[in-house]
């Protein structure tokens, strides 16, 4: 019995800390991504692409944000950022951030700073037909550590 009471403890507690967490508001730059399918030519070289992050309007930044940290992941493949990690430096009081669009490789515009990808390179585009990516924004403090704020949204499946 004390082990259950710890167990419903413990997860009510994990609730509470997960409650503080804000929501971002995130949106795609361009209509050509649309959450349902991966544009055409943003997959692989491999595939015959020649890609490049979605470019995004991030709103709802809390105060005390230092930093966005952008994770590209495909679902039940490569999570949690395997597909590339960008940091986009936020600038002091600002709520809202258009994060441009980078190539797979090649040089990164200033206020990003590329923390890989598993295959080190900048970003890994879409390379599976039919599986289905996704991307997740954090909105990160000074200390690197406490995550004020989360959104995500579907890339989509490659077709």
């Amino acid at each position: 019995m004390k082990t259950l009471s710890t167990a419903l403890l413990l997860a009510l507690s994990c609730v509470v800390a997960h409650a503080d967490t804000g929501a971002l508001t995130v949106r795609f730059t361009s209509p050509l991504w649309n959450g349902a399918s991966v544009p055409a030519g943003q997959q692989c070289a491999r595939l015959g692409g020649s890609a490049a992050t979605p470019g995004l309007n991030v709103f709802d930044v809390p105060a005390g944000t230092a930093f966005l940290l952008v994770e590209f992941s495909e679902r039940g493949g490569l999570d949690n950022g395997g597909l590339g990690r960008l940091q986009y430096t936020m600038p002091k009081g600002a709520a809202s951030a258009q994060i441009p669009g980078v190539p797979a490789q090649g040089p990164l515009p200033a206020g990003l700073k590329s923390l890989g990808a598993k295959d080190g390179s900048i970003y890994s585009a879409p390379c599976v037909k039919g599986n289905r990516y996704y991307l997740s924004v954090k909105a990160v403090a000074a200390d690197g550590a406490s995550t004020l704020a989360e959104g995500r949204l579907d890339m989509g499946r490659l077709p």
